[in-house]
């Protein structure tokens, strides 16, 4: 059935271009038929599936037509909407147009006017346009003037009222603050603030405060020169009651007055002379006192006079020091019970006195300061002169001002950081050439030698150069001790007292190795001998001990530093602010061996070094000893007669003569635990023996007693030959043969009787008890604990048995 055609209808609505391309994707999929016929008789083949089914065939014509209808009104619907669409398009097209013409003549009517005005208006508008502006300026002009006019006659109030009536010329000076605030806040939010007015009235502030000053000072001017301020006061001259009491009243007075001008400057940013930030620490009759005393400094220190020298600081300190002294009972007594008095009662007179008197000297510092920085030792100079001189105000005199932390007059000279870079660099140099004379023996020619004077008897002796190191650190401490600065405080004892500690450790370290290849320039230099045999005997005893006094002794000052206040303020602050401590211009394997933030405590790092230095070197004593002992015991090991069948002098071992052989070695011990007997404590001492007598032990007991056969008489030999031995080393311990226990033991069973057959004690009896093969180990092992053999095994006691050649006798 073909479609009847509709005008129009392929074309596209916009409604249905959207649906269209909804279902391009379905369509596509769909397979096309050759014909519309095959198309047809699908769809019949498809209903008609039996012969019974032609009888419907009608039914389904109808179905179709009907589906048929449906299609034609949808598409009717859908192409009467799109016509709708394209007229309501149309309509507003034109629309647009109307419009667009409309605004354009609009705006042409609009700025016709201004383009072809007329040039009669046009000036018009000029001419009112500048009148306008005239007018504005004539208004900040009238502002300005006004503010003018009131300041000129406060200015003039002032002065008229100041002889006359001091409360109105002060309530005016007040209202002339208050303008001149008022102003700096407007010129604060303006786009052209009035610098030119406020200056003017700056100046006439300090103007107006000079003659009110003038007039409030020279009534108490008056006064302290009655009562003889400050030759007399000076000098100790009391003044008399009656002039006294007038400076009493002219002082209350001038301080009232001035404490309320500060107080109408609260909140405002005025400085005259008398509220300048510096002097507002301070009352004002101070500042007024020390006038006479600034002239007379500025005679002697600030022109050019013999006093007036750069290199002596302290003739100018000594001079402010004299004067504070002279006038302290002074400000202590009398002053403070006018202060008193006063509300301001909670000042100390003194330390205002003190404060006064300080600007003086920061102004004499400020204008040396220059000078100073040309000569680095004069500058050196300078800050020791006014670090004394700071430590002086505050331990002798109490001072510390009213307000704030005072970092002392130092900080004027150090405040600038290319100054204390100056004043370090100097005292580390100056320093490091002070450590280098300590360690150089040419130089100082004992510095490595142990001093037995500085510390007790029982405690280790430390070197001469240890002493010194702990007096140069200690002098270091002192120098930058007062500094406030937490930054320059740790600067200086990271680069120079960690610096100084460091290069002192690797002296000894270099010392140590130096002995373990038994020749080192540094072993030289400490002990001045170019020898080997400084490494041999007493004398490596000697160079050893030397580096572990000092190491000891070093360790103890650094545990006696880690207590100090001082210190513990340096390391609480580095944790806290967890900051490193300054490397620059430091070797940083230096700076990181010997501090390390968050551990421990500020010295913990390098003490921990010496610690391992001492440790290290005192088992270089042990090892130096057994090596000596072991030496020297070389011709005793190679005896051969101790099988010898002579028969001994008497039964007594203490009646034989020690062993030629025995005499060197037992001289060498004597003069080695002599020497180190004296030279460390006795802790160490008892330690170091301990060591060493088990070294003995265990080489008499591999190379004698294991190794000869004895005779009696060779046994009773070696007997006295140890207990020789223990009489030497008793002289230094007590009972020296509780540590070589198993020597003992076998002295007992290498000198038992071989004639007394029946004898409990003689050889036979106990070789035939301690080889009887019936006898249980319990019974061997308490018969060796009755003959008083304690520490050796049945074992040890059959094996030294053997090594008498008469022990198969019987």
């Amino acid at each position: 059935m073909n479609h009847p055609y509709i005008p129009g209808s392929w074309i596209e609505t916009p409604t249905q271009r959207s649906r269209i391309n909804m279902f391009q994707g379905e369509t596509s999929c769909m397979k096309p038929y050759d014909t519309v016929e095959t198309h047809y008789l699908e769809k019949i083949n498809e209903y008609l599936k039996k012969p019974e089914d032609v009888k419907e065939i009608d039914s389904y014509i109808e179905s179709l037509e009907r589906e048929l209808n449906v299609l034609k009104l949808q598409e009717k619907k859908e192409t009467d909407e799109l016509i709708y669409i394209k007229d309501k398009v149309n309509q507003n097209t034109e629309k647009v147009k109307i419009y667009s013409e409309i605004v354009k003549k609009c705006l042409k009517n609009t700025l016709e006017p201004f383009l072809w005005e007329s040039e009669e208006e046009k000036i018009f508008f000029e001419e009112l346009y500048t009148i306008i502006k005239y007018l504005k300026s004539l208004q900040v002009s009238k502002t300005y003037l006004l503010i003018l006019m009131q300041v000129e006659r406060l200015s003039c109030l002032i002065k008229e009222s100041i002889e006359t009536d001091k409360k109105t010329a002060l309530i005016s000076y007040h209202q002339l603050i208050q303008l001149n605030y008022n102003l700096k806040e407007s010129n604060k939010n303006s786009d052209k603030p009035l610098v030119h007015l406020e200056m003017f009235i700056q100046e006439r502030l300090h103007s107006s405060w000079d003659i009110i000053e003038i007039k409030l000072c020279k009534e108490f001017h008056d006064h302290f020169e009655e009562i003889g301020w400050p030759n007399k006061i000076k000098k100790g001259i009391s003044p008399s009651d009656e002039s006294f009491k007038r400076f009493q009243s002219s002082f209350q007075t001038l301080l009232i007055q001035h404490r309320e001008i500060v107080k109408s400057l609260e909140n405002k940013d005025e400085n005259p002379e008398c509220t300048k930030t510096d002097n507002l620490d301070v009352l004002f009759p101070f500042l007024i006192m020390v006038r006479p005393l600034n002239i007379q400094f500025r005679y002697h220190f600030m022109e050019k006079r013999k006093t007036d020298r750069i290199d002596k600081p302290e003739w100018f300190y000594t001079y402010i020091l004299d004067i504070i002294s002279s006038c302290a009972d002074f400000f202590c007594i009398k002053i403070q019970n006018i202060i008193n008095e006063t509300p301001e009662r909670d000042r100390n007179s003194l330390n205002e006195f003190i404060t006064a008197l300080l600007k003086i000297v920061e102004e004499k510092i400020q204008t040396s300061i220059k000078y100073l920085l040309m000569n680095v030792h004069i500058f050196s100079h300078f800050v020791y002169e006014t670090i004394k001189f700071d430590n002086i105000l505050q331990q002798d005199f109490g001072y510390f001002p009213y307000k704030g932390q005072w970092n002392g007059m130092i900080h004027i000279a150090l405040g600038d950081p290319k100054n204390f870079m100056t004043w370090l660099e100097s005292e580390k140099k100056f320093s490091i050439e002070q450590f280098q004379n300590i360690i150089d023996v040419n130089i100082s020619p004992n510095t490595w030698d142990l001093d037995y004077d500085s510390v007790g008897e029982s405690e280790t002796k430390p070197t001469n150069s240890s002493l010194r190191i702990k007096c140069l650190i200690e002098s270091i401490t002192e120098q930058y001790r007062p500094l406030k600065d937490f930054n320059q405080k740790s600067m200086f004892f990271t680069e120079i007292q960690c610096y100084i500690l460091n290069s002192y450790y690797e002296r000894l370290k270099s010392a140590a190795d130096a002995f373990d290849v038994t020749f080192s320039r540094i072993i030289q230099a400490v002990s001045g001998n170019k020898t080997d045999k400084m490494i041999q005997d007493v004398k490596g005893l000697e160079t050893l001990c030397r580096v572990y006094g000092s190491c000891i002794f070093i360790e103890s000052c650094l545990s006696d530093w880690d207590d100090d206040i001082f210190f513990l303020e340096l390391w609480q602050n580095l944790t806290t602010e967890n900051k490193t401590i300054y490397e620059a211009n430091t070797n940083s394997e230096n700076s990181n061996s010997l501090l390390e933030i968050g551990q421990g405590s500020l010295f913990s790092k390098i003490s921990l070094l010496y610690f391992n230095l001492h440790e290290r070197t005192e088992k270089l004593i042990i090892r130096h000893l057994e090596r000596e002992i072991k030496e020297k015991l070389q011709p005793y090991f190679k005896i051969y007669t101790w099988s010898s069948s002579e028969n001994p002098s008497s039964s007594i071992a203490m009646s034989s003569p020690v062993s030629m052989q025995m005499v060197d070695a037992l001289k060498l011990v004597d003069s080695m635990l002599n020497f180190l007997k004296r030279a460390v404590s006795h802790l160490t001492f008892l330690r170091i023996y301990r060591r060493f007598s088990l070294t003995v032990e265990n080489l008499l007991w591999k190379k004698i007693i294991l190794k000869k056969d004895f005779s009696e008489r060779g046994g009773i030999q070696f007997t006295r030959d140890v207990w020789e031995f223990w009489a030497t080393c008793s002289k230094y311990v007590e009972r020296p043969e509780q540590n070589m226990k198993k020597i003992e033991d076998a002295t007992i069973l290498l000198s038992l009787n071989a004639s007394n057959e029946d004898d409990k004690k003689s050889i036979s009896t106990v070789a035939s008890i301690i080889f009887d093969t019936y006898k249980s180990f319990e019974e061997k092992k308490q018969y060796l604990k009755m003959i008083g053999l304690k520490h050796i095994n049945t074992a040890e006691a059959r094996d030294i048995l053997q090594r008498r050649i008469d022990c198969w006798a019987q």
